[in-house]
Order: C-alpha cells, then sequence, then structure tokens
C-alpha cells in the first residue's frame, strides 16, 4: 500500500525489494537463514548517509534472475523522494478531511 501510494515505478519498487533481501535476508554457505545484526546496521547506516560504495542486489530465485549494481545514494535518493511525496500526500488527505 505505501509502495502504491508513492508511485513508485515497477523498476523502484523492485530495486527496493532487492535492499530489503540484501539486508535481512543473507545465508550462510549451506543456504541457511542468517541475521547479521552487524550487516543490518552497517547497510542501513550507508543508506541513510547516501553512500557512494556500490552494492550487488541478487534476486533472492535460485538461479538468480537477477543481479543490479547500484549505488547506496541511488536507493536513498529513491527512499526520500517516496517518503516526501508520502508526507505531502498525508498533509493533503488531513486538510481536505477537515
Amino acid at each position: 500500500m505505501l509502495v502504491m501510494l508513492c508511485g513508485f515505478a515497477q523498476g523502484d519498487r523492485y530495486m527496493m525489494k532487492l535492499f530489503r533481501d540484501y539486508v535481512f535476508h543473507q545465508v550462510d554457505t549451506e543456504g541457511q537463514p542468517v541475521l547479521d545484526l552487524a550487516h543490518v546496521i552497517e547497510s542501513l547506516n550507508k543508506l541513510e548517509v547516501g553512500s557512494a560504495e556500490k552494492v550487488l542486489l541478487v534476486s533472492r530465485n535460485h538461479p538468480p534472475i537477477c543481479r543490479l549494481l547500484s549505488k547506496l545514494s541511488a536507493l536513498h535518493r529513491r527512499v526520500l523522494e517516496c517518503f516526501l511525496v508520502c508526507c505531502v500526500a498525508r498533509r493533503h488527505r488531513a486538510t481536505t478531511s477537515r
């Protein structure tokens, strides 16, 4: 619902899904799920500051059908754009419902 509200293009939505998988769906060498909190915090911090570092975003399909190399700064811009659109939409709903 939030993604639809923000007007993300399909490619933007998919890129954000791949980033979510990169952060929260890590696996070990045997393919077992692993939650590495250091990786989560480091990735989210780099996203927040808009790091110029590139990350390889890979789909969870086996074999992976999609691989994207993206700068965290590009993802940062997309997140900010969505947040601003959501804020404007919320403010607009609040003023029209009065």
